[in-house]
């Protein structure tokens, strides 16, 4: 059983498409952090001078992912920027950006990890940023920020894998965005 988590790799993203189901899984290369606040609240009832009913919403998460460069098909698939015939891309205004499948991996001491999808998540288009080369060189990242909301479809926001998650589930996490198995 893991003790500590560290590290963050195969930062992944599938489109979700027009109807409803995920487009294929692509490589978000370069992870550097990922950083999701759960979003909600607790709401407290007071009644007979005690703390009646309590309540706690989930209303998803939301945060920033950084990471080296944002691939180009990202761009495309999701921001909704345009290749035009030269092969550059153009941003318009007034483009939403499309919906997505986020997955990732955190390591953990037991070198068995844990695995996360992210079900519907919308991203925020990056600053443009660079700097003059110096005496040594640094290296500039991309930053996204992520909301994340459950799906309308079964509520479903996120899935993380256990220190119990079979393994052959761990081999297949990312060929296609896991779905959820009830019995």
């Amino acid at each position: 059983m893991a003790k500590v988590k560290f590290g963050l790799s195969n930062a992944v993203y599938a489109p979700i498409e027009n109807d409803g189901t995920y487009g294929a899984i692509k490589q978000l290369p370069g992870s550097v952090s990922l950083s999701l606040e759960a979003n909600g609240e607790n709401t407290t009832f007071f009644a007979d001078n005690i703390a009646f009913y309590t309540s706690s919403s989930n209303a998803g998460y939301s945060g920033d992912f950084e990471l080296a460069m944002i691939p180009d098909d990202f761009k495309s698939e999701v921001m909704g920027e345009q290749l035009d015939t030269n092969k550059v891309l153009v941003e318009k205004g007034g483009v939403a950006p499309k919906a997505f499948a986020f997955g990732c991996k955190i390591n953990t001491d037991d070198n068995k990890g844990i695995y996360y999808w992210f079900y519907n998540v919308t991203a925020t288009r990056p600053s443009v940023a660079g700097q003059t080369t110096e005496e040594s060189t640094e290296v500039s990242t991309d930053t996204i920020t992520l909301t994340v909301a459950s799906r309308a479809s079964d509520g479903a926001t996120r899935v993380a894998t256990t220190a119990t998650t079979p393994d052959e589930v761990l081999a297949a996490w990312f060929t296609q965005v896991y779905e959820p198995v009830t019995t």
